[in-house]
């Protein structure tokens, strides 16, 4: 059995546990796994975008992955229980991107952890942060993230966007309205979290043609 996450930046590893060896991502190649960096869907920066994690958002857990590719969770719960649930709340709202923030990238790539999501979803998909983890090695878990997100933002010029995860530290004060933090024993499943996100939809992603123009500007 192997951990899911990130086990460094130059090369990929799914974590060792359970006495297996640990286990290099480049060997999902050899399963017939597509490219790890492969193009995703048409992305437009002027329109708004979810940083999206998995863990404690989709489905409430850590994951692990056996050598046959079969993902579960450690406290048996099912895996991405509340993904139709976001393609629901998402539905009404064409405009938004998802963009991977989650540490599946760093250990299965974008294409392969964008191919784990629901149609609904996958479609949405249109990249990730995981080049933007440069000199962030000796960071914590959340505050990597919340870096990794904030130079994407920065890098893309992405205006309208919220971060969606569990683990997140040493966010900026002026970038806290940017971040909707679930709690990682009910993740999507909170009703608070799911009007919250709601709200922000409403405000950010109910474009008119010329509302989108403005916003652009």
């Amino acid at each position: 059995m192997v951990v899911i996450g990130c086990i460094g930046r130059e090369t990929p590893v799914l974590a060792a546990t359970d006495g297996l060896p640990a286990f290099r991502a480049d060997k999902l190649w050899d399963l017939g796994i597509d490219d790890m960096h492969a193009t995703l869907n048409h992305v437009d920066w002027s329109k708004p975008v979810i940083y999206l994690g998995f863990g404690g958002v989709l489905h409430v857990g850590a994951a692990t992955m056996d050598r046959e590719g079969n993902i579960r969770l450690r406290g048996g719960q099912q895996t991405f229980e509340y993904a139709r649930l976001l393609a629901d709340l998402l539905r009404p709202y064409p405009s938004v991107q998802i963009v991977l923030s989650c540490g599946w990238i760093d250990t299965l790539g974008e294409t392969l952890t964008s191919n784990l999501l629901p149609t609904d979803l996958r479609k949405r998909v249109v990249g990730s942060t995981k080049l933007f983890s440069e000199g962030l090695d000796g960071y914590e878990e959340g505050q990597r993230r919340v870096m990794r997100v904030l130079r994407h933002a920065q890098t893309t010029g992405v205006r309208r966007w919220l971060a969606l995860d569990v683990t997140v530290s040493a966010v900026p004060v002026a970038r806290w309205k940017n971040f909707l933090v679930t709690r990682a024993d009910v993740a999507l499943g909170s009703i608070t979290t799911q009007r919250q996100l709601q709200s922000w939809l409403r405000e950010n992603a109910t474009d008119t043609p010329c509302d989108a123009v403005r916003r652009a500007a």
